[in-house]
Protein backbone atom coordinates (compact mmCIF):
# COMPACT_ATOMS: atom_id res chain seq x y z
CA UNK A 1 0.00 0.00 0.00
CA UNK A 2 1.40 3.34 -0.91
CA UNK A 3 1.79 6.20 1.48
CA UNK A 4 0.60 9.66 0.15
CA UNK A 5 3.34 12.89 1.50
CA UNK A 6 1.97 15.63 2.96
CA UNK A 7 1.53 19.12 0.11
CA UNK A 8 3.85 20.78 2.82
CA UNK A 9 6.65 18.19 2.39
CA UNK A 10 6.19 17.62 -1.72
CA UNK A 11 6.49 21.21 -1.73
CA UNK A 12 9.78 21.32 0.77
CA UNK A 13 11.04 18.79 -1.64
CA UNK A 14 10.10 20.71 -4.84
CA UNK A 15 11.99 24.08 -3.07
CA UNK A 16 15.08 22.15 -2.12
CA UNK A 17 15.41 20.80 -5.74
CA UNK A 18 14.89 24.43 -7.17
CA UNK A 19 17.20 25.41 -4.86
CA UNK A 20 19.84 23.06 -6.15
CA UNK A 21 18.97 23.59 -9.78
CA UNK A 22 19.95 27.39 -9.12
CA UNK A 23 22.99 26.62 -7.43
CA UNK A 24 24.16 24.33 -10.47
CA UNK A 25 23.45 27.61 -12.82
CA UNK A 26 24.91 29.55 -10.37
CA UNK A 27 28.04 27.59 -10.33
CA UNK A 28 28.08 26.89 -14.34
CA UNK A 29 28.01 30.48 -14.82
CA UNK A 30 31.00 31.53 -12.14
CA UNK A 31 33.09 28.79 -13.73
CA UNK A 32 32.25 30.05 -17.50
CA UNK A 33 32.69 33.99 -16.13
CA UNK A 34 36.25 32.72 -14.54
CA UNK A 35 37.37 31.15 -18.17
CA UNK A 36 36.76 34.29 -19.42
CA UNK A 37 33.58 33.23 -21.26
CA UNK A 38 30.02 34.72 -21.80
CA UNK A 39 26.68 33.11 -21.63
CA UNK A 40 26.59 33.92 -25.08
CA UNK A 41 28.47 32.07 -26.62
CA UNK A 42 26.17 29.06 -25.03
CA UNK A 43 24.05 27.54 -28.09
CA UNK A 44 20.47 27.33 -27.95
CA UNK A 45 20.22 24.38 -29.96
CA UNK A 46 20.66 23.68 -34.01
CA UNK A 47 17.07 24.04 -36.04
CA UNK A 48 15.90 26.94 -34.12
CA UNK A 49 14.53 30.36 -35.94
CA UNK A 50 16.96 33.15 -35.48
CA UNK A 51 14.51 35.07 -33.04
CA UNK A 52 14.79 32.15 -30.79
CA UNK A 53 18.10 31.94 -30.78
CA UNK A 54 17.92 35.97 -29.72
CA UNK A 55 15.47 35.07 -27.28
CA UNK A 56 17.15 32.31 -25.61
CA UNK A 57 20.72 34.53 -25.96
CA UNK A 58 19.10 37.79 -23.83
CA UNK A 59 17.50 34.85 -21.61
CA UNK A 60 20.82 33.90 -20.90
CA UNK A 61 22.44 36.73 -20.34
CA UNK A 62 19.76 38.22 -17.78
CA UNK A 63 20.13 35.46 -15.87
CA UNK A 64 24.32 36.11 -15.73
CA UNK A 65 23.47 39.74 -15.13
CA UNK A 66 21.06 39.08 -11.78
CA UNK A 67 23.56 36.82 -10.61
CA UNK A 68 27.04 38.64 -10.98
CA UNK A 69 25.35 42.03 -10.25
Amino acid sequence: MATALPLGRISHYMMRSAEGALSSITNELERLAAEGLRPAAISPGVGKSRVERDFHRQRVMGLYERVFR
